[in-house]
């Protein structure tokens, strides 16, 4: 375990830094609040800018949109790893596929990087707002029949990390799995997204081997396809998490899950050839 948290340790270290004009925050108990990417991941951010083209094909090779899905109606479901609304969402997906027929494609993206555009940090130095969080959250997750212990540690301050696993797992196959159960651990045994014992745990729980998991998520590869994510949700004007999106309709917030459904199938049904 020391040898997995020295790998967890130096991929943070890659990947922090402190934001200019950021200070500390009482919920974060007098820690200073990190945005957590790095200004290499930063200049990759405004390269994929410029090279749009470039990046997108190279996630088209491993497994992203392809040319096959253009014109096509799919939903598709961005998330960050640090946001605690996303829980609600990540925890029922699956039902509401199961329920509705529909399938969602799993994108996760690295918000921080756009809210710190937009100079924008969720529910710092807002204590009437952030309690208003925890119990809503708790109610919707009662209603939706989910366990939910809060407050839970936020913010999450190595959320990329859990995205860049994330990342890894999309493209493997098992990235819903981690990402169900890191907020798991998160929302019901108080286990830091991002932090270890999180995210080896939740890879163990899955049946991935974190050692090698982390390797594959500090490759200069992993972040070129989080960051390509990153600037595909931007170009979609999506401001936060979780989001919805039929072709380039957004929907932001678990609450709005239900319009992007009727969207889409009101979408389909205009699309659908003459009987």
């Amino acid at each position: 375990m020391n040898g997995r948290r020295g790998v967890v340790g130096r991929l943070a270290a890659a990947l922090r830094w402190s934001a200019p004009g950021i200070r500390s925050h009482p919920s974060d108990t007098g820690r200073s609040l990190s945005l957590l990417v790095t200004r290499k991941f930063e200049m990759v951010c405004s390269l994929a800018e410029k090279s749009k083209v470039n990046i997108t094909l190279e996630w088209n090779d491993i497994g992203g949109t392809s040319k096959h899905h253009m014109g096509t109606f799919q939903i598709d479901f961005w998330f960050t790893m640090g946001s605690t609304y996303s829980f609600l969402s990540v925890m029922r997906l699956a039902d509401v596929e199961r329920s509705s027929g529909i399938s969602f494609r799993w994108r996760p993206f690295h918000l921080l990087v756009i809210l710190e555009e937009m100079k924008h940090i969720p529910f710092a130095d807002k204590p009437a707002k952030a309690a208003y969080m925890w119990r809503d959250i708790e109610r919707r997750a009662a209603m939706y029949g989910l366990e939910a212990i809060v407050p839970a540690p936020y913010p999450a301050k190595l959320s990329i990390i859990a995205n860049l696993v994330a990342t890894v797992g999309m493209q493997e196959g098992w990235g819903i799995d981690f990402v169900r159960a890191a907020y798991r651990r998160w929302f019901v045994h108080g286990q830091e997204t991002g932090s270890e014992p999180n995210v080896s745990e939740s890879l163990h729980e899955i049946g991935q081997d974190p050692d090698r998991v982390l390797k594959l998520a500090a490759d200069d590869k992993t972040k070129a396809t989080l960051t390509a994510e990153t600037v595909a949700a931007r170009s979609l004007g999506i401001f936060g998490s979780p989001t919805f999106s039929v072709e380039r309709e957004i929907f932001w917030g678990d609450d709005r899950l239900d319009d992007a459904i009727n969207w889409y199938k009101s979408r389909r049904l205009a699309a659908a050839p003459p009987m």
